[in-house]
């Protein structure tokens, strides 16, 4: 079986997982034209080399011309003028790609529906310009890729508006002076929350206007109301309680990177389960 190939990019590691996959005795002829790479296959007429022929295409697609793929549409659809953030943003829309493949089944590879496309082509065609395949058989992976981009986009700046609001926290609570030396943040799975200082009293009534809170109650943001009574408080100490529980974990992960070194995190004191029951 003779197979011609073609790609703008060096084909050194299609040839590497050619060999990988078949597993067999192949030979082949490369050379380049017009800065177009071409290599002519010889592959043993087995039943399924034409099937990891495939394969090795489909893992050519997303481990050499992805990347690429990804760049072109962040520098198509937006401005920008750093190289390493696009970088980044390329890796976590990869990130984005192959969670959304995990999530279909652990076994799941994203290059499947690929290697099925490319095989299809094979059945009938002998020589396969692997960039134009991408680019005019392939229009749901590409809209995958666009979608993926996006979405990399959009955690990247919720991440920076995230970064932005700790730091303005931080600097308020660096030019507060303390009034109080122990806070015990008792968070509830719903999302609600109590506040004690160091000798177990009760601080809701006092800072918080006798609010027994529960985030699913009503419209009020409770993490906002939570973060600003820690900062007029300025504890030198905040103990956190329920921290692994539902929606606590996203407040306990903002008041430590506010707070720092500041933060205990309980490990289960008696204290700590007694008061949980009450939520």
């Amino acid at each position: 079986m003779v197979i011609l190939l073609a790609s703008s990019r060096p084909l050194d590691f299609l040839l590497n997982k050619i060999e990988s996959l078949l597993k067999a005795q192949f030979t082949f002829d490369r050379w380049q034209t017009g800065g177009i790479n071409f290599c002519r296959l010889f592959l043993p007429r087995k039943n399924k080399a034409r099937e990891q022929l495939a394969t090795s295409i489909a893992y050519f697609i997303i481990e050499v011309i992805e990347k690429d793929l990804l760049e072109d549409i962040l520098y198509r659809q937006y401005d920008l003028e750093d190289p390493g953030q696009a970088q980044e943003l390329c890796l976590r829309a990869r990130r984005i790609l192959d969670q959304g493949a995990a999530g279909l089944s652990p076994n799941y590879w994203r290059g499947q529906p690929l290697s099925l496309r490319v095989r299809e082509y094979l059945e009938e065609n002998s020589y396969l310009n692997i960039d134009g395949f991408v680019q005019f058989r392939l229009p749901d992976y590409l809209l995958e890729l666009e979608q993926a981009i996006e979405e990399a986009v959009d955690e990247y700046i919720m991440e920076k508006e995230y970064d932005e609001f700790v730091g303005v926290l931080k600097y308020f609570l660096e030019i507060q002076e303390p009034r109080i030396e122990k806070v015990h943040v008792v968070l509830s799975p719903g999302g609600g929350f109590q506040l004690y200082d160091g000798k177990n009293k009760s601080l809701d009534k006092e800072y918080l206007e006798g609010f027994m809170v529960d985030i699913g109650d009503n419209e009020l943001n409770y993490e906002d109301l939570l973060l600003s009574a820690l900062i007029t408080l300025a504890p030198r100490q905040v103990v956190l309680h329920g921290t692994d529980k539902g929606k606590a974990w996203g407040t306990a992960n903002t008041i430590k990177n506010v707070f720092g070194d500041r933060v205990i995190i309980c490990s289960g004191c008696s204290r700590c389960r007694r008061i949980l029951r009450k939520f």
